[in-house]
C-alpha cells in the first residue's frame, strides 16, 4: 500500500517527509473554487509550475488533485452544465498543463467539495453527476500524453452507497477507460463521542466508535467488489478535535492502528492522511504532524508507515561486502607471447593492491 500526506508546499512535504524519514508516494492538495488547469491546484509558491514539476514532474510523487468538475455550481448540487459538456475544454486545459510539467500520472479526484454524501453538495440529479464525471474522464483522456487515475470519491453515506452516480453508467463513459478505484473519506467522529471531553472519551467509546466506522466502510469495500473496481483508497482520512463541534476523540492512536490495519487487510491501494489543521479547534482539527498534536497518534502513524527511501531495521544488510581478487592470466604451455598476459597480470596485481590499501584505510578510519 502506498502512503501519502495532506500538504500545500514543498517546505510543509519536506518537513512531513523529514520527520517520516523518507518519500512520500502521495500528496493531496485541495482545489481552488472556480479555477482550472494548474491555478486551480492549492499550492503555494512563487512559480506554481515550476514547483509541481519539481516535487511532481521530477520524482515518482504523485499528485492527488481534487477536481471541482461542475465549478461553483457543484457546490449547490447542479451538475447540469457539465453533464452538457459545459466545462470539457477547461477539463483538456487541465490535462494539458499536467502534461506539460511532466505530471501524466497525476491521481484526479472529480467532486465538488470532497464527497458525494447526501446533503448540499449530493447531486440534484445522479444522471448528472455520472455524466459530468464520464465527461472528465473522456476529455482528459484525450489530451496526448496522459495516464491519470481517476477516484469515484465519495465519503461516508450514512443512508448507503450512492450507486446511482456511478460514472459508468453513463453514456459518455469512454469504453476503454480503467474503472476507478473506489476512494471514501472519513475522520473520527462519532455520536459516540458526543459532548465529551479528551478525558472522558473511554477505550470503550473508541471501540465502538470505530465498529461504526467498519460498518460504513464494509459498505464501500462491497461496493467496489460489486462494480469491478481495482479496490479502495482514501485520498482523506484522519483525527478530529475532543471536545469541538465535531464529536471527535482528538489523540487516538486506537483509531489510527485500526484503520491501518483495516487497509492492509483489504488491500487498499492508497492511503493519504488529512493533516489540516486550518479547520481550527472549534471545527475539528485534523492535524497529525504538528509536534505539539496529537503525539500518541503521531508516534502511532509514523510507526505504522513505511515509505519509499526510507531506512528500517528490517531493510538494514550489515553483511561486509566482500570483494574477489585474482583470477589472474596464465599462459599456455607452448606460448610465444608469454610475457603479454603476464604484464597484464602485473598491471592487474597493482591495482588490486591499490584497492585494498585503500580499503584498510577505511576500516581504520583514516
Amino acid at each position: 500500500m502506498k502512503h501519502g500526506i495532506l500538504a500545500y508546499n514543498e517546505s510543509d512535504l519536506q518537513s512531513i517527509e523529514s520527520w517520516l524519514g523518507g518519500q512520500v508516494d502521495l500528496v493531496t492538495t485541495t482545489w481552488s473554487e472556480g479555477q482550472w488547469g494548474l491555478s486551480g491546484i492549492s499550492w503555494n509558491a512563487e512559480n506554481k509550475a515550476a514547483s509541481l514539476e519539481r516535487v511532481f514532474g521530477q520524482t515518482d510523487r504523485q499528485l492527488i488533485a481534487h477536481f471541482e468538475m461542475a465549478g461553483k455550481e457543484g457546490n449547490n448540487g447542479d451538475y447540469s452544465k457539465a453533464a452538457r459538456g459545459g466545462y470539457d475544454s477547461q477539463y483538456r486545459q487541465t490535462a494539458r498543463e499536467l502534461v506539460d510539467i511532466g505530471m501524466t500520472d497525476t491521481i484526479i479526484r472529480p467532486s465538488a467539495e470532497f464527497n458525494m454524501s447526501w446533503g448540499p453538495r449530493y447531486p440534484n440529479n445522479p444522471d448528472n453527476y455520472a455524466s459530468a464525471f464520464a465527461r472528465v474522464v473522456r476529455e482528459m483522456n484525450s489530451v496526448s500524453g496522459t495516464n491519470f487515475t481517476y477516484l469515484y470519491s465519495p465519503a461516508r453515506n450514512k443512508i448507503g452507497v450512492a450507486d446511482e452516480c456511478w460514472p459508468l453508467d453513463a453514456p459518455e463513459w469512454p469504453s476503454n477507460a480503467a474503472v476507478p478505484p473506489i476512494a471514501p473519506s472519513f475522520y473520527d467522529d462519532s455520536w459516540h463521542y458526543d459532548g465529551k471531553t479528551a478525558s472522558e472519551i473511554t477505550d470503550n467509546d473508541r471501540a465502538k466508535a470505530w465498529d461504526d466506522e467498519k460498518t460504513k466502510l464494509d459498505r464501500w469495500q462491497n461496493f467496489a467488489d460489486n462494480r469491478g473496481s481495482p479496490g479502495l483508497c482514501s485520498p482523506e482520512w484522519g483525527l478530529v478535535t475532543a471536545g469541538g463541534t465535531l464529536p471527535g476523540a482528538g489523540d487516538n492512536p486506537y483509531f489510527i492502528q485500526k484503520t491501518m490495519e483495516y487497509m492492509h487487510a483489504n488491500d487498499w491501494l492508497f492511503q493519504t492522511y488529512w493533516n489540516d489543521g486550518r479547520v481550527g479547534d472549534t471545527g475539528g482539527t485534523r492535524k497529525l504532524i504538528n509536534p505539539t498534536d496529537n503525539p500518541d497518534s503521531k508516534a502511532k502513524f509514523k510507526e505504522l508507515v513505511t515509505l519509499s527511501g526510507s531506512s528500517t531495521p528490517d531493510q538494514t544488510d550489515d553483511t561486509p561486502t566482500t570483494t574477489t581478487y585474482g583470477n589472474y592470466n596464465l599462459p599456455e604451455a607452448g606460448t610465444l607471447n608469454w610475457h603479454t598476459p603476464l604484464n597484464e597480470n602485473f598491471s592487474n596485481i597493482e591495482a588490486d593492491i591499490k584497492d585494498l590499501a585503500e580499503r584498510i584505510n577505511q576500516l581504520e578510519g583514516n
